[in-house]
């Protein structure tokens, strides 16, 4: 994601399983300020489509950072800023490009420093926090190839290492505790499992790192006070290990700083521009260490910043001031939800406990004895090139007032495609899969094929049915969605249907212009015998008909997180008439909420579709 042009050009790394969604803060504040702003994913993580088990090295990991900084011109000097594990990529590139380096800053990252492998910040890390206590329900689980995760496959090569799953209860106290709650929310929606490659060779390897290159690159380390992951001291001890790194603090920041103090960060990272720009970093860094830097905050603004940081914190406020607007229409649509709930979903409150369910599926049971009223549980669908995560906010609102949420993936959305890691739970079987079916030698093959095609799958290797080809194309990538059909976990025989039906896409699309659409894209796939047709929303789509009065930072999020995906107009259950009854369809509570200002579906077009519904 790259946004922005002009000024410094800030490339922004996350930390272990994060993606570059987790600066959409920073990176709006850094572009409203003139600065150029490229978030990476790396490699599977975030958005990025490859799979765990397909990163064989902690350089493939780092491999889109590498690219980036290879590709930048000679004259553009970068500004490269690292979060958590990320520092560690850092650093690769660090001794690899270092001209084309202008500073490197460490935000609660990891520290390598020369004559050391660049693994012992972590194993530190490791030492210092196990034997507290303090992962918590992080889980470490055995990253398996797909192509073989049954009894043996360890011993046959299939195990590639371990990777660390972050717990919701780690998040919520030890990485976010001074976040935003709906940054949390986020979190829960979209972290990804993450391997921190302590195997690797280049993890081991005491002469990678050299004065020459990363040692001559300008580094800037940011403390965060508040961190209870990697603890201030901890952090401090990296420093030490560094001499002629320069330290900047963030009080009361956690771990996730481009959360809890984004305003403090995009200071900081504006001073470090503006010492770049000017060419005197030596002598602020000498001034800043004497002063220990006793300046106040609106000291630091007028004098050690220049006028790229006072553009900053100028647009910083102006998003607190949308914040506050945005409150008040939160709570708006939070009491329309409230009043529209059926009470036909009363029953599900008569349990004793209440459940809290985040869209990876994990439940958690809450006493509601002292409650009051019983509440409701909600259930989120997204939009075509979404997912789960457009609805962090709403979710968090709802969920602080006591209601059950569940915001789903689609088929082929979200995390659960992403996520690097092969089904917790096998899926549903046709009977010639079931165990204890005999099946020929052939059939195994291909069932092994089948089991790897809806994570991996190419367009031109589709699996090998028990009876017939499938009448739907296979997906093509983890970027493209699937049919809504169930098939077979071993075949591809279809064992269930689970479309759903609408006239108002076919109408929608027959009142618009190919020219509505602006910068929005049309990919086929290059099968001819399964053509498939994936829609890709464009930035200037995304900014001027969908997100065009929403908050700049929400648009970040968006322009990172978009993903491809089918409308599915020529399927067949969207032109049968009879999907829909009376009797079922018909006779559910209908509550059609208008968009008054949508430049997308307009108010007019939303109000003829509730028209088509007589009640609504």
């Amino acid at each position: 994601m790259e946004v922005g042009g002009g000024g410094k050009h800030f490339v922004l790394v996350h930390g272990l399983c994060h993606g570059a969604w987790c600066w959409y803060k920073v990176a709006t504040a850094l572009e409203s300020a003139g600065h150029r702003v490229t978030a990476l994913d790396l490699a599977a993580a975030g958005a990025h489509p490859a799979r765990l088990h397909e990163v064989r090295s902690f350089e493939d990991y780092s491999r889109p950072l590498l690219d980036a900084v290879a590709a930048a011109p000679d004259g553009d000097r970068l500004v490269l800023v690292g979060h958590s594990h990320g520092g560690l990529s850092l650093a690769l590139a660090m001794e690899r490009f270092p001209h084309k380096v202008a500073a490197a800053v460490f935000v609660a990252a990891a520290l390598p420093c020369v004559g050391k492998h660049m693994g012992v910040t972590t194993e530190e890390f490791m030492r210092r926090t196990a034997s507290k206590g303090l992962l918590m329900d992080c889980q470490v689980v055995p990253i398996n190839d797909g192509a073989d995760t049954g009894p043996g496959s360890e011993a046959a090569g299939g195990k590639k290492g371990v990777a660390i799953v972050m717990g919701p209860r780690f998040m919520e106290e030890k990485y976010y505790q001074e976040s935003p709650a709906e940054d949390l929310t986020l979190a829960k929606m979209l972290v990804r499992p993450g391997n921190q490659f302590l195997d690797d060779p280049v993890m081991k390897d005491e002469a990678l790192l050299t004065a020459a290159n990363y040692g001559s690159v300008k580094k800037v380390f940011v403390v965060a006070k508040a961190d209870e992951s990697s603890t201030e001291e901890m952090q401090r001890w990296m420093v030490e290990m560094s001499p002629g790194t320069e330290v900047e603090e963030i009080a009361g920041a956690d771990h996730a700083v481009m959360n809890s103090k984004a305003t403090e960060l995009c200071e900081v990272l504006g001073r470090i521009a503006s010492r770049c720009d000017r060419g005197d970093w030596w002598l602020i860094f000498f001034k800043s260490r004497t002063n220990q830097r006793t300046t106040t905050h609106a000291d630091r603004t007028a004098t050690g910043a220049g006028g790229s940081v006072s553009v900053l914190v100028l647009s910083l406020r102006r998003i607190n001031e949308r914040k506050k607007r945005r409150r008040r229409h939160h709570q708006l649509l939070l009491e329309l939800l409230l009043f529209s709930s059926p009470s036909c979903v009363d029953f599900l409150d008569r349990s004793p406990g209440h459940q809290t369910m985040s869209s990876s599926g994990t439940t958690t049971m809450e006493d509601q004895s002292d409650r009051g009223p019983p509440q409701h549980h909600f259930v989120q669908v997204h939009g075509v090139c979404h997912s789960a995560w457009c609805w962090y906010r709403v979710t968090t609102l709802l969920t602080s007032a006591g209601h059950r949420v569940t915001a789903l993936d689609m088929a082929r959305r979200g995390r659960g495609v992403l996520r690097g890691l092969q089904p917790a739970a096998p899926g549903r079987r046709c009977p010639r899969c079931r165990p204890g079916s005999k099946r020929s030698s052939s059939d195994t093959a291909s069932a092994a094929r089948a089991s790897r095609w809806p994570w991996r799958g190419t367009m031109t290797e589709s699996p090998s049915p028990c009876s017939s080809p499938p009448p739907c194309p296979p997906p093509a990538s983890p970027w493209r969605s699937s049919w809504k059909r169930t098939h077979c976990s071993s075949c591809s025989t279809i064992i269930a249907t689970t479309y759903t039906t609408t006239v108002c896409i076919c109408q929608f699309s027959k009142e618009t212009g190919p020219d509505f659409y602006m910068d929005c894209t049309y990919s086929a796939s290059s099968n001819h015998e399964y053509p498939v047709e994936t829609l890709l929303l464009g930035p200037e789509y995304l900014a001027k008909r969908l997100y065009q009065l929403s908050p700049p930072e929400d648009l970040t999020l968006a322009k990172a997180m978009v993903r491809p995906s089918r409308a599915f107009q020529d399927d067949g259950m969207l032109k049968r008439n009879n999907v829909l009854t009376a009797d079922r369809y018909g006779v559910v509570r209908r509550v059609c909420v208008v968009a008054e200002d949508d430049a997308s579906w307009s108010a007019e077009f939303q109000r003829r579709m509730a028209s088509w519904s007589p009640g609504t």
